[in-house]
C-alpha cells in the first residue's frame, strides 16, 4: 500500500499449520500477525490479531483486525482495524483493482 510514500506498508500472506495469516509490515514500525477466522462465507476473510514483532504488548498501537472482501475477479475491498490500549482507533477501508 501506498508504494513510494513515506507512508509504504506491506501486507504478506501465508499458510502456518494449516491457519491462513498474515502479517502486516506497518509504517508505524511494527509487525501485527493475524489470523483467518473459520467462516462460510467464501468471498470474506476475516482476521484477528494474533501477536506480532515489535511491539511491547497488544496495548500498543497496531493493526488489530482485517476483512477482506472478494467482490469478483477483478476487485477486492478491505477495511482494516487499529486499535491502542484495547480499543478502536482508527479505520482504513480500501478498495483494489486489477490492473
Amino acid at each position: 500500500l501506498f508504494g513510494g510514500t513515506p507512508h509504504e506498508m506491506v501486507t504478506m500472506y501465508f499458510m502456518d499449520k494449516g491457519d491462513l495469516k498474515l502479517t502486516h509490515y506497518c509504517v508505524v514500525g511494527n509487525h501485527p500477525t493475524m489470523k483467518a477466522e473459520k467462516t462460510t462465507d467464501a468471498k470474506t476473510i476475516v482476521f484477528r490479531c494474533d501477536g506480532g514483532s515489535n511491539m511491547k504488548s497488544e496495548s500498543d498501537i497496531h493493526m488489530h483486525h482485517a476483512t477482506l472482501t472478494l467482490v469478483d475477479d477483478n476487485h477486492i475491498s478491505s477495511e482494516w482495524l487499529e486499535y491502542q490500549d484495547g480499543k478502536q482507533v482508527m479505520n482504513a477501508s480500501f478498495k483494489l483493482a486489477r490492473k
